[in-house]
C-alpha cells in the first residue's frame, strides 16, 4: 500500500465517503463509532443496514473497526472538493479488505457474531450473560454446538425473575426473549424482607422509601452481601415493613484481546462491548510482551436493585 504524502493527507482530510453497512447490532456499533471520535453524518437506517458518510481522514480508523468486527461495507459514493485529485491516491488496499470480508463471512455464516435480548425482562440480561458465560457461548461460537431450547431452559432455572424465556437464531445473532414475573396491580407486597446483593461492586446511590439500608454511597460490596433489610425503627420499636426503593450498584467486568498493531484500544473495547454488553465507561490498559500487544478492557455497568 502507497502511504499518502503531507499533500495525500491533506486532500484526503477534504473527501467524504458515503457507505452502506450491512451486519448485525448497528445501533451499538454506530454508538461505539461516535464514542471513539468517529464523526458520522447523514445517517439513514433501514431495516438491516445504515448508510452514512464518513469524513475521509476518519475513513481508515473507520474501516479497520469495522472490518474487525466483520461487518460488510459498501462504498456507495466518494465525494468531496479535491476528490478528483486525491484518485491519483487510491490504492487496492480497500478493495482486497471488502474482498476478505467477504471472504470471510461466506465461511463463518454459521458462527454467532451478537446476542441481543428484548421482552420487559430485558432489565436481567445479565442472569442470562452469566448462563452464557457457564455454557462457553460467545461471539465466533458456532450455532451447530449451541443447544438454543437447553439454554433458554438453563437462564428460566436461574431465577424466578421470569414468567417466560425464549432463545432463537436469527442470521448470526443470538435472541434471547426475558419476560418478566409481575405482582398483581394495586397489590402491596411486604413479602420481600431484603436485598441481597448477586455481584460485587460499589454502591452508587441508595433510594428506599421503606426498608432500612445496611450499605451508603461509596461503600464497596460482596456477592451475596445483605444491603438492605425489611425492618424500620421507630422510638425504639423495630417494625417489620418489607423493602420499597432501589439501590444501584457500580459493577464491572474484563476483556482481554492480543494483537500484533499497536493502537487498537478502539476495536478492544468495541470487541469488548460485543462480548460482555454495552457499558456506563470503559478504561483499557496497554502491555506489550515479546511481539503481541496485549489490550486488558474493564467495563463499567450499573446493577439497580428494585423492590417494589
Amino acid at each position: 500500500m502507497r502511504k499518502n504524502g503531507k499533500v495525500g493527507s491533506y486532500i484526503k482530510g477534504l473527501i467524504n465517503y458515503r457507505v452502506k453497512i450491512n451486519g448485525l447490532n448497528l445501533d451499538m456499533l454506530i454508538n461505539s463509532l461516535r464514542r471513539q471520535g468517529i464523526t458520522l453524518t447523514n445517517v439513514v437506517k433501514g431495516e438491516k443496514s445504515v448508510t452514512l458518510t464518513v469524513r475521509g481522514k476518519e475513513f481508515e480508523k473507520f474501516f479497520a473497526i469495522c472490518t474487525n468486527l466483520c461487518y460488510n461495507i459498501q462504498i456507495i459514493k466518494t465525494g468531496g472538493k479535491l476528490y478528483p485529485v486525491y484518485y491519483l491516491y487510491k490504492n487496492i488496499g480497500i478493495a482486497i479488505g471488502i474482498a476478505v470480508f467477504f471472504a470471510l463471512s461466506f465461511l463463518f455464516g454459521n458462527m454467532l457474531f451478537t446476542v441481543e435480548y428484548y421482552g420487559d425482562g430485558s432489565d436481567y440480561s445479565y442472569i442470562a450473560q452469566e448462563v452464557l458465560s457457564e455454557n462457553g457461548i460467545k461471539p465466533f461460537t458456532f450455532f451447530s454446538e449451541i443447544d438454543l431450547d437447553g439454554l433458554a431452559n438453563d437462564i428460566f432455572s436461574k431465577t424466578d425473575k421470569f414468567v417466560f424465556v425464549n432463545a432463537k437464531r436469527q442470521g448470526n445473532r443470538l435472541v434471547i426473549q426475558l419476560i418478566e414475573k409481575k405482582q398483581p396491580h394495586g397489590v402491596v407486597d411486604y413479602s420481600l424482607k431484603e436485598i441481597v446483593s448477586d455481584v460485587e461492586g460499589v454502591i452508587e446511590s441508595v433510594n428506599l422509601l421503606r426498608g432500612t439500608s445496611l450499605v451508603k454511597a461509596g461503600d464497596k460490596i460482596t456477592v451475596g452481601q445483605k444491603i438492605a433489610d425489611g425492618y424500620e425503627t421507630v422510638k425504639d420499636n423495630v417494625i417489620e415493613t418489607g423493602v420499597f426503593g432501589s439501590i444501584t450498584v457500580v459493577t464491572s467486568k474484563s476483556y482481554e484481546y492480543s494483537s500484533k498493531q499497536d493502537g487498537e484500544k478502539d476495536i478492544a473495547v468495541i470487541l469488548a462491548e460485543q462480548t460482555l454488553g454495552e457499558s456506563e465507561k470503559s478504561e483499557v490498559k496497554v502491555i506489550k510482551l515479546n511481539d503481541l500487544y496485549f489490550y486488558k478492557v474493564t467495563l463499567y455497568y450499573k446493577r439497580i436493585y428494585t423492590a417494589k
